[in-house]
């Protein structure tokens, strides 16, 4: 018998937002990745009905299953925006002309369709089989970074159970290279702020299997209110931080990340009222004193547009500038 074995340096994600939910897309973008995990998540039910012996289970019995798949990839901008909608819901309300190409992201406030967000066909290939991921509904996006890496993306989707086809499907990814994160203009409280060492800024919609009658797979895949919190680390150049937490004030924090390479490709997260939690200055004998802590985004009319998400209220507002002409 021949044995075939599977480099892990093979592996491929096609991603493409529904046009029918849980009806697969060809893939519009190819996403480089690192660790991407396909998880058939299935109930089992154990029988532990009687049956006269000294015997605690008789039969371990699969019911519903759901599956998960979860993986890091680093910020390209000409793809980000996909998952941005994923993650928020909005359409992408696009301006401007190539190769400076304004997609605005907000959260769906719109009150159609449950405020769903739209659902990715993904498509998935380990060097054996391509795994056909339909109604994929993103339940988490973090965005992270730290001044001497690369700015990185950690996904998590729930979708219906895979389907396979041994391909092959034609592949295609991005030229333009990873974002780094030192190229960034942040602002803190309507001031610059160049103290920026690290900072996370986590998305959870806690994604839910619906199920019913009829099918293994689940009726509805249920994306919840959008939870939004983060994490910042700064050179300790003033208590301002420290100040604001004590006092309970919120101010404006942005980001914006500017491709050193395409200068014209840009990512502007913008969260205009911040809440400070668990502030407290780090001291050691060998490094800088810094200040770290926890961001409470709180909602505000300022991170809502209209013309993205039907008005209502956000916690954030993402901008992102790159030549894709059609809108994602």
């Amino acid at each position: 018998m021949t044995e075939n074995f599977y480099a892990n340096s093979q592996s491929v994600l096609g991603v493409a937002v529904e046009t029918t939910r849980n009806t697969w897309v060809t893939p519009a973008f190819w996403i480089p990745v690192t660790s991407p995990q396909v998880s058939p998540m299935v109930t089992q039910v154990k029988d532990d009905a009687l049956r006269g012996s000294m015997v605690l289970h008789y039969d371990d019995i699969n019911t519903v299953r759901h599956d998960e798949y979860t993986f890091t990839t680093y910020c390209y901008l000409d793809t980000l925006p996909v998952f941005l909608r994923a993650i928020l819901g909005s359409s992408d309300t696009k301006t401007g002309s190539a190769p400076s190409v304004s997609h605005v992201i907000g959260l769906n406030n719109s009150g159609g369709n449950g405020n769903q967000p739209p659902s990715l066909s993904l498509t998935d290939y380990d060097g054996y089989l391509y795994r056909k991921l339909t109604g994929a509904q993103m339940d988490e996006l973090t965005i992270k970074f730290n001044a001497t890496g690369l700015v990185e993306l950690t996904c998590k989707f729930l979708a219906n159970p895979f389907t396979t086809t041994a391909g092959p499907i034609s592949t295609g990814f991005t030229a333009l290279g990873a974002q780094p994160s030192w190229n960034c203009a942040a602002n803190y409280a309507g001031s610059s702020c160049d103290l920026v060492v690290d900072g996370t800024v986590s998305l959870k919609r806690g994604v839910k299997p619906i199920h019913t009658l009829g099918t293994q797979g689940p009726r509805l895949l249920w994306a919840g209110p959008l939870d939004i919190s983060g994490t910042g680390t700064f050179l300790k150049a003033d208590d301002t931080f420290l100040t604001n937490y004590l006092t309970s004030v919120s101010a404006a924090l942005t980001y914006v990340f500017t491709n050193p390479t395409v200068t014209t490709d840009i990512l502007t997260i913008q969260m205009s009222t911040v809440k400070l939690e668990g502030t407290k200055d780090i001291r050691s004998s060998d490094e800088l004193i810094e200040t770290t802590t926890n961001l409470m985004p709180l909602p505000s009319s300022t991170d809502a547009s209209a013309a993205a998400n039907g008005g209502g209220v956000s916690p954030i507002l993402v901008t992102v500038v790159n030549a894709q002409t059609a809108a994602y």
